[in-house]
């Protein structure tokens, strides 16, 4: 597996190989590095060169990071849920307002004319000398005009 990190250095097809792996301290602990290999021509005979770096804080600080944006990535599903709830809301207001103006536009459309019939039969009441029953016709119709006016509200 090493032999196929440095190949493309043999072959010339890169000038610089870099790969992250893990080396072993005295104690037997591992520790992560970062190794940075070149093949060098400027001895007698091509040597690879290769820089490794301690990278444990790095990794520490690339897993904090991961941590940071894991938590933001939920907090941002969190609020655009939120928002999409509070839109669908406003939505819903938005539909019930507009329901309610058409009502209450819709209930005085009715109630015109329902007052006027109402008016009509009053003045026909009391300016034409009715038959009882003729009369409690009328009065029965200014009811209904009272009636269907009271469901309109």
């Amino acid at each position: 597996q090493f032999e196929a990190l440095l190949a493309p250095l043999r072959l010339g097809t890169k000038n610089l190989v870099t790969f992250v792996t893990r080396h072993q301290r005295r104690d037997g602990s591992f520790y992560p590095v970062e190794a940075r290999v070149q093949l060098s021509h400027a001895e007698i005979y091509p040597v690879f060169v290769a820089i490794i770096m301690d990278v444990t804080e790095k990794k520490k600080a690339e897993e904090e990071l991961s941590g940071y944006r894991h938590q933001l990535e939920k907090l941002v599903e969190k609020r655009t849920a939120d928002l999409e709830t509070a839109h669908r809301q406003l939505l819903h207001a938005e539909k019930l307002s507009a329901t309610g103006k058409m009502a209450a536009s819709m209930a005085h459309e009715f109630n015109n004319p329902i007052y006027g019939i109402r008016n009509i039969l009053e003045k026909i009441k009391r300016r034409v000398k009715l038959e009882p029953g003729i009369n409690r016709f009328v009065d029965l119709a200014i009811g209904e005009c009272d009636r269907v006016s009271q469901l309109i509200r």
